[in-house]
Protein backbone atom coordinates (compact mmCIF):
# COMPACT_ATOMS: atom_id res chain seq x y z
CA UNK A 1 0.00 0.00 0.00
CA UNK A 2 1.39 3.32 -1.12
CA UNK A 3 0.87 6.76 0.83
CA UNK A 4 1.96 10.38 0.01
CA UNK A 5 4.68 9.71 2.03
CA UNK A 6 5.88 6.82 0.13
CA UNK A 7 5.08 9.55 -3.14
CA UNK A 8 7.27 11.95 -1.81
CA UNK A 9 9.71 10.06 -1.10
CA UNK A 10 10.08 8.74 -5.15
CA UNK A 11 9.54 12.50 -5.91
CA UNK A 12 12.49 13.82 -3.31
CA UNK A 13 14.76 10.64 -3.90
CA UNK A 14 14.89 10.82 0.39
CA UNK A 15 13.60 7.57 2.07
CA UNK A 16 10.81 7.29 4.12
CA UNK A 17 12.68 7.11 7.09
CA UNK A 18 15.11 10.39 6.20
CA UNK A 19 11.20 12.09 5.73
CA UNK A 20 9.97 10.74 8.95
CA UNK A 21 13.36 12.10 10.78
CA UNK A 22 12.82 15.54 8.99
CA UNK A 23 9.13 15.60 10.04
CA UNK A 24 10.05 15.20 13.75
CA UNK A 25 12.76 17.77 14.17
CA UNK A 26 10.43 20.42 12.43
CA UNK A 27 7.38 19.31 14.47
CA UNK A 28 10.17 19.62 17.59
CA UNK A 29 11.33 23.60 16.04
CA UNK A 30 8.16 24.39 16.24
CA UNK A 31 7.06 23.29 19.77
CA UNK A 32 10.63 25.12 20.90
CA UNK A 33 8.96 28.09 19.28
CA UNK A 34 5.46 28.63 20.40
CA UNK A 35 6.62 27.46 23.52
CA UNK A 36 9.40 30.78 24.35
CA UNK A 37 7.98 33.18 26.85
CA UNK A 38 10.39 35.49 24.65
CA UNK A 39 12.47 35.33 21.70
CA UNK A 40 16.21 36.90 21.44
CA UNK A 41 17.95 36.74 18.66
CA UNK A 42 21.54 37.72 17.15
CA UNK A 43 22.60 38.17 13.92
CA UNK A 44 24.61 40.31 11.03
CA UNK A 45 23.15 41.82 8.46
CA UNK A 46 19.83 40.04 7.93
CA UNK A 47 19.63 39.04 4.60
CA UNK A 48 16.71 36.89 2.73
CA UNK A 49 16.68 33.40 3.05
CA UNK A 50 18.76 33.24 6.67
CA UNK A 51 17.87 31.37 9.26
CA UNK A 52 18.69 32.67 12.97
CA UNK A 53 18.59 30.81 16.49
CA UNK A 54 16.56 31.77 19.25
CA UNK A 55 18.96 32.88 22.46
CA UNK A 56 16.37 31.41 24.80
CA UNK A 57 14.66 28.37 23.42
CA UNK A 58 17.12 27.14 20.96
CA UNK A 59 14.15 27.32 18.03
CA UNK A 60 15.43 28.13 14.55
CA UNK A 61 13.39 30.64 12.47
CA UNK A 62 13.89 32.05 8.92
CA UNK A 63 14.31 35.97 8.88
CA UNK A 64 10.38 36.24 8.20
CA UNK A 65 9.44 34.66 11.70
CA UNK A 66 11.90 36.94 13.08
CA UNK A 67 10.68 40.26 11.48
CA UNK A 68 7.11 39.25 12.17
CA UNK A 69 7.92 38.45 15.57
CA UNK A 70 9.73 41.93 16.03
CA UNK A 71 6.81 43.64 14.52
CA UNK A 72 5.03 42.59 16.73
CA UNK A 73 6.82 42.53 19.91
CA UNK A 74 7.24 46.50 18.91
CA UNK A 75 3.12 46.85 18.15
CA UNK A 76 2.85 45.48 21.92
CA UNK A 77 4.64 48.13 23.21
CA UNK A 78 8.24 46.72 23.17
CA UNK A 79 11.48 47.70 21.95
CA UNK A 80 13.25 45.65 19.03
CA UNK A 81 16.59 45.83 20.75
CA UNK A 82 14.83 43.96 23.51
CA UNK A 83 14.82 40.89 21.03
CA UNK A 84 17.69 41.57 18.31
CA UNK A 85 20.18 43.86 19.61
CA UNK A 86 21.01 46.51 17.29
CA UNK A 87 18.21 45.29 14.97
CA UNK A 88 17.53 48.49 13.36
CA UNK A 89 21.18 48.73 12.09
CA UNK A 90 21.72 45.41 10.41
CA UNK A 91 18.41 44.78 9.24
CA UNK A 92 18.47 44.81 5.03
CA UNK A 93 17.14 48.24 3.67
CA UNK A 94 13.45 48.01 2.43
CA UNK A 95 12.93 44.67 4.34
Amino acid sequence: MSDSLDKIAGFTGLSRSDLLEIAAAAKANSVRLAGCKRHRFVGGKATLGAKYDCLECGGRADNGYVYGYIAGYEAAGGVADDIWPGYRDVRSPGA
